[in-house]
């Protein structure tokens, strides 16, 4: 029994470091990520209301030549 009790637990902490660090990175790039995300879409959005409300036609008076 305790030949596997060392390799068991060495596996166990570098499985749990490996976790914990993806974790940590996780919350790390997480918010900043999303911040990201909604800075591009809004920006894609600004830019896609630019470009349909310079082909509107221009509102003016309506044509008198009837």
């Amino acid at each position: 029994m305790w030949n596997y009790f060392g390799p068991d637990l060495a596996f166990d902490l570098v499985k749990g470091l490996v976790a914990g660090a993806a974790s940590l990175a996780l919350q790390v790039l997480a918010p900043r990520t999303l911040r990201t995300l909604k800075r591009f879409r809004a920006h894609r959005f600004l830019r896609k209301s630019a470009r349909s409300w310079f082909a509107r036609k221009p509102a003016g008076k309506p044509d008198r030549s009837e």
